[in-house]
């Protein structure tokens, strides 16, 4: 039989790691791989499955793509009525059954990880020649596999004990899981996001979160791990991205494995992990104290402060601790934390999140994301709906609309502020002007965020527009008061202009008194010194440098207030290198007159 393993992607950069485990499990059969995106046209990645005429097209579904995965899977049965519609994943792993008869398009349903059952179902549909009646000469054979859904007519065939199923639906042996990336094309994999996992399962048990069902953590063999990571690296991946729930669970294999990726650094990769900090053991802290720029990426989960909260949700979560751990990270420089929160948690009202939001913001992490809670079927939660009051969306991403502790008018307030802070914190297009700004709001992260929304909500102001963005920044410093240095500010926000990007056209609220003229700057490039500086190859002439860069004057020393927080009144010319840019950074080498290199 021809099978197509398949999923739509978020975004193009991102990749499915199930359809590549999966695929492998069948790979005795004529199988193939194709990923497609949440933004590509239905039509025609219905069209692309259909012209090859596969027996068994079988799609990982998750509540991102559910909705457009189930359109092109409705349609592809009626194209092709004996093709067979099989899906996995998350979405589809709980309430099956209701499921299925809700959807007759969709012939099999594997609930769960997937390796046993799909490597069972490969030696089945090895001795088929097509989809023809399969399902039913196979009822016998497939009924054995436990946590697969099959339609026969009008019944949803599974005769697995709720205890059965439970078990099955978790690989508990994971020599069993193919290596997802043999045999991937080098292009698939060189200067891409590539995602990879240690182990999986979690040590805690958060409500909202489906890793609370799967009891424990398993871990694929280090060896393995070893291997497969040095080879991704040597191929030239851009980027690995461990989806393991809690990287750091147990101390000492993760030491061992961050001292391992670190003996590999290639000098361009970047790891990014999911960590729990609190947990982070002394060793591991001096080990990542030394590691090359932008080598790591540390993802942390906050959620709420709230020890009332945490108990509710069970999740452990020490905030003195994390806030030290995080604070000494912070110190070392080197390496980029991404801290996050949950809204609409049981017993947080909006007073009590805004403290959250309060402490976790004055840690200054590099990005804050502000999340909302979503009612997962399967996840302990989602059986607590009437006793925490919530009313959700029934449809993906299932995500809150209210509950007994904030209304959904709160819920929205949130949302306004979620959006300025995406924009004007978590990108790091604006670091300088808001580090600035939060001197005047320190404590109270959320009024500053809260503050800008209300600027943007009551101003024409197009957010598509760069002018404007800066704009609505102006107005907010503008409503601080007597204490506050516009002039100062005003500097602030244009070197956070120039450094997104080359743009002649300053906007007239942030245009220097003066510029440097273009004899002044072009002599500063006729020395080596300063092209080295402004990291230019040594063959590169003055006159080709002078075409990829800008400048500016500055009454004051904007770049050592960008690396050292200081403000010091002092004339200077900063010139803008934009055909360089720092791996893992936002911003372009900038240099000043006195030819001192100082990085965004």
């Amino acid at each position: 039989m021809k099978i197509l393993f398949t999923s739509l992607n978020s975004k193009f950069i991102h990749s499915n790691l199930a359809i590549k485990y999966l695929s492998k499990c069948m790979d005795s059969l004529d199988v193939e791989t194709k990923e497609y995106t949440i933004n590509e046209d239905v039509e025609e990645i219905f069209y692309d499955i259909i012209r090859k005429g596969y027996d068994v097209v079988a799609f990982s579904c998750y509540i991102w793509n559910i909705e457009r995965t189930l359109k092109i899977a409705k349609n592809i049965k009626k194209a092709l009525p004996k093709t067979l519609i099989l899906l996995g994943g998350p979405e589809v792993s709980y309430e099956v059954s209701d499921f299925m008869m809700k959807n007759p398009f969709v012939d099999m349903v594997v609930a769960g990880e997937g390796e046993q059952a799909f490597l069972d179902l490969g030696k089945i549909m090895a001795k088929e020649n097509s989809s023809q009646d399969f399902l039913e000469k196979s009822r016998q054979k497939m009924i054995a596999i436990p946590n697969l859904f099959f339609r026969l007519g009008e019944e949803v065939c599974n005769e697995a004990t709720p205890k059965e199923l439970e078990e099955a639906m978790i690989t508990r042996d994971l020599s069993i899981v193919p290596h997802a990336y043999e045999g991937e094309s080098e292009e698939m994999i060189r200067n891409k996001i590539v995602y990879y996992e240690t182990s999986r399962g979690c040590t805690f048990n958060c409500s909202y979160c489906l890793s609370a069902t799967s009891k424990g953590i398993r871990y694929f063999a280090e060896d393995r791990v070893y291997a497969e990571l040095k080879k991704l690296v040597a191929i030239g991946a851009e980027q690995i991205k461990f989806v393991d729930r809690t990287f750091n669970a147990d101390s000492k294999r993760a030491t061992r494995l961050v001292e391992y990726l670190m003996s590999i650094d290639d000098g361009k990769i970047n790891f990014h992990f999911e960590i729990t900090a609190y947990l982070l053991q002394r060793e591991l802290l001096d080990m990542i104290k030394t590691a090359r720029v932008g080598l790591f990426q540390f993802e942390i989960g906050v959620q709420t402060t709230n020890e009332k909260t945490l108990l509710a949700i069970h999740r452990g979560n020490q905030f003195e601790k994390l806030k030290e751990n995080v604070r000494e990270i912070q110190s070392f420089g080197n390496i980029h934390q991404h801290l996050d929160l949950i809204a609409g948690l049981p017993y947080e009202k909006l007073p009590r999140f805004i403290h959250s939001f309060n402490d976790v913001f004055d840690l200054e992490p590099q990005a804050l994301q502000l999340g909302f809670l979503k009612l997962l079927k399967g996840s302990p939660i989602y059986y607590q709906i009437e006793q925490f009051g919530y009313v959700y969306r029934d449809y993906p991403p299932y995500e809150v609309i209210s509950n007994h502790y904030i209304s959904a008018e709160e819920l929205i307030e949130l949302k306004e502020v979620e959006n300025v802070l995406d924009r004007y914190y978590n990108k790091g297009r604006y670091a300088n002007s808001i580090s600035y700004l939060y001197r005047f709001f320190k404590g109270r992260g959320y009024d500053l965020f809260k503050k800008l929304s209300d600027i943007i909500l009551h101003h024409p102001i197009d957010l598509t527009k760069k002018n404007e963005e800066f704009y609505a920044l102006f107005l907010l410093a503008q409503e601080i008061g007597d204490s506050f240095d516009m002039d100062f500010f005003a500097e602030l926000l244009r070197l956070d202009y120039l450094m997104m990007g080359r743009n002649p056209n300053v906007p007239d609220f942030l245009k220097a008194p003066r510029l440097a003229s273009k004899e002044e700057v072009f002599d500063m490039l006729k020395n080596q010194e300063t092209l080295s500086e402004l990291q230019f190859a040594g063959s590169v002439s003055p006159k080709e440098a002078f075409k990829k860069i800008q400048w500016s004057n500055f009454a004051y020393d904007v770049l050592k207030y960008k690396n050292e927080k200081a403000i010091e009144k002092r004339e200077n010319v900063v010139i803008i290198n934009y055909d360089y840019k720092r791996k893992g950074d936002e911003s372009f080498v900038a240099v000043g007159r006195d030819y001192e290199v100082k990085y965004g």
